[in-house]
């Protein structure tokens, strides 16, 4: 029943369900998420009524001195690892899902090859990477502003 360094489980309750609940509650904080995906959860337990007797303890007086350690040996110490960080790109890529990037890109492309086709003398082509440097820059701006709120 006991696995030290943390995969224990105590009475119906285990680590892994223990950290989906937290990470249930920290994912669904508006009031109508709380409703449709917390609370439902929650009643499979018997609310936190019934977490609190499966865990053996109580929401006024908590655990005693002599429980902590064999607590901690069964589940490990009292820490969920946040969820890993979305890669920089992802974000780039989820910003050229904007359809006027998209056109701008076709525009980009055919300016490009216009350019290059029938005014390469004229350095014709440098409108297409103009354009080309211009959604790079709202990609990677709108990317950055994305990544920072992750963190």
């Amino acid at each position: 029943m006991e696995t030290p360094g943390g995969g224990g489980q105590y009475g119906t309750l285990n680590v892994a369900t223990l950290k989906e609940l937290v990470r249930l509650q920290i994912n669904n904080r508006l009031g109508h998420d709380v409703r449709d995906k917390v609370l439902p959860r929650l009643a499979e337990f018997g609310d936190y009524a019934g977490i609190c007797s499966a865990l053996k303890t109580s929401p006024v007086t908590g655990i005693t001195s002599n429980d902590f350690e064999q607590r901690k040996e069964t589940f490990g110490r009292n820490y969920v690892d946040p969820p890993p960080l979305t890669p920089f790109w992802k974000f780039c890529l989820e910003a050229l899902e904007d359809p006027t990037l998209q056109f701008l890109c076709v525009a980009a492309v055919v300016s490009l090859t216009i350019g290059a086709i029938f005014e390469a003398n004229c350095l014709g082509y440098l409108d297409g990477i103009a354009i080309l440097v211009a959604v790079m820059v709202v990609v990677f701006v709108g990317a950055a502003q994305e990544s920072a709120k992750q963190r």
